[in-house]
């Protein structure tokens, strides 16, 4: 696996269906807030509302094939925060070091690029691969969140500059 085989393509009509197939496929959905079926005209409706500037959707390449979903949504600019998330929909990516490179190129964006003072993301409670993961880049559990289903953890950018450095450092050596 390379680095730079890895790479965000905008997220266009053209593959909401492909994206929708993946969200209505139990392997992905049993780890989302929203679990029901989803038709094509909720998925060009739901298109409709994010296809905006404070919502960037990505398909994720990898050596041209489409391999996943990143996102950075509801973003405030004035507050300078978004939500992220990301899902792997290839299995045979999901145990390697592809999730982490994605999630550190993604988070580049949000902090460097969009400026952004803090991230979050929603995390079910029972999903503690995904906790487990967030964890690694500095992600906390915000306050009073122990009880609550969908869990809010918190990535400020004074986290991300102290964990980004040495865990691309790592992935970058173990790809090597």
């Amino acid at each position: 696996m390379k680095w730079d085989s890895i790479y965000f393509s905008r997220l266009t009509e053209d593959d909401l269906e492909l994206v929708r197939n993946w969200r209505n496929d139990e392997k992905i959905s049993k780890f989302m807030q929203y679990r029901s079926y989803i038709s094509p005209e909720m998925q060009l409706k739901w298109y409709k509302t994010i296809n905006n500037t404070e919502n960037f959707y990505f398909i994720i390449m990898y050596d041209e094939l489409k391999i996943g979903l990143a996102n950075i949504k509801d973003i405030d600019w004035d507050r300078k925060c978004g939500e992220v998330g990301i899902f792997i929909y290839e299995e045979t990516y999901l145990n390697s070091l592809l999730p982490y490179v994605v999630s550190l190129k993604g988070l580049e964006l949000d902090f460097k690029e969009y400026n952004l003072q803090y991230v979050y993301a929603h995390i079910l409670k029972t999903n503690k691969r995904a906790i487990r993961f967030n964890k690694s880049f500095g992600f906390e559990l915000e306050p009073h969140q122990e009880t609550v289903e969908n869990q809010k953890y918190i990535l400020t950018r004074e986290n991300y500059e102290k964990n980004a450095y040495s865990l691309e450092k790592i992935i970058r050596k173990s790809m090597n």
